[in-house]
């Protein structure tokens, strides 16, 4: 049985569900970012759209994924 030591440094019950929740959440928002380049197309924005939704599914507590999902709505939208 872990002590709270071992909760508060995340090696408690569900801290490696966490870190993998982390994990995806960075590497969907990366390749977000990847097509959101200046000449994207509407194809590459809604692409980004989605992997800045699944960001912001797995981590949603980051400001960050929410305003450049924003970005690619205003995109498409245009």
């Amino acid at each position: 049985m872990q002590g709270a030591r071992g909760l508060i440094k995340g090696r408690g019950t569900g801290g490696k569900e966490k870190e993998d929740r982390e994990r995806r959440a960075k590497e969907a928002y990366e390749k977000g970012k990847g097509g959101m380049k200046k000449d994207a197309t509407q194809a590459e924005y809604r692409a980004a759209l989605r992997h800045f939704t699944d960001a912001v599914q797995a981590a949603p507590g980051i400001a960050n994924y929410y305003f450049h999902r924003a970005q690619c709505f205003i995109r498409v939208a245009e």
